[in-house]
């Protein structure tokens, strides 16, 4: 019993299984490098909170006024807050702000001789700056991620194509026999590949072929010269045999004459 075989694109399946592997891959750098970026702007924040806070702390044993602190210690990227035990409040970081979930918050107690003695300083970074960094971050990943698919399947098509000529030789060489043309070898230069063991299984499997062909041909032929001897051989005796019977009947007929003549 014999069965179907499946003839789908090697080149297309080994180009598609590459592809898959390589994305699977690059999704995990993306989620690999994202989660890094992560940890490390985390760490930066908190490092850069612990020195405004630890910054706020000099400038409050300094009996810096209220107004030069906040000036030193609030910043576009670190906002700041500062409640004074009498209730005044300085700083660009509003109360919105800072309920805000996403926002990194620190808050400290102030020791001074002056003014800041007990004051309450609340800082926090700036969410939107983290999270667009982070965003973009992603897109520069995705879209490298793209270009480095896209690269990749152009090259494994080009390597496909270079791997694959061998089959492509086999293919050519065995419709050359199919049309009648013999002696043809693939003739590989190593066996110890699997395309180099598949080309020498055909060589092999050519010479066989090839071979018992050659054999037929030359039974044919030893065949049919015996039949050409034999004929030949032959030819004599049965023309004397055809003779003497020839002879007989005419004997034959002769006294079949003189019988009907008495």
């Amino acid at each position: 019993m014999t069965g179907v075989l499946r003839t789908v694109s090697l080149r297309r399946r080994v180009t598609w299984t590459a592809l898959a592997v390589v994305g699977v891959v690059l999704i995990g750098v993306v989620l690999v490098v994202h989660a890094l970026f992560g940890v490390v702007v985390n760490h930066g924040v908190n490092a850069m909170l612990a020195d405004r806070v630890q910054l706020a702390q000099q400038l409050a044993r300094q009996n810096v006024g209220p107004t030069g602190l906040i000036e030193r210690v609030d910043a576009r990227s670190v906002r700041a807050r500062l409640v004074l035990p009498d209730g005044q409040t300085y700083g660009s970081l509003s109360p919105a702000r800072l309920a805000d979930p996403r926002v990194k918050r620190r808050q400290v107690r102030l020791h001074s001789a002056g003014r800041l003695n007990g004051a309450v300083l609340t800082l926090a970074t700036e969410s939107t700056l983290l999270s667009g960094a982070q965003s973009r971050l992603l897109w520069v990943l995705v879209a490298t991620g793209v270009g480095a698919l896209l690269i990749t399947a152009a090259a494994l098509l080009v390597g496909a194509r270079r791997a694959l000529a061998p089959l492509d030789a086999i293919t050519a060489l065995a419709g050359r026999i199919a049309q009648g043309s013999r002696g043809g070898r693939l003739s590989p230069t190593r066996t110890d590949t699997e395309l180099g063991r598949t080309a020498a299984a055909f060589d092999a499997m050519l010479e066989a072929l090839e071979g018992a062909e050659a054999h037929a041909l030359a039974s044919e032929e030893r065949t049919r010269r015996f039949v050409a001897d034999a004929a030949h051989e032959l030819r004599t005796p049965i023309a004397g045999i055809a003779a003497a019977a020839e002879a007989v009947l005419h004997e034959a007929e002769g006294a079949e004459i003189g019988r009907a003549h008495v």
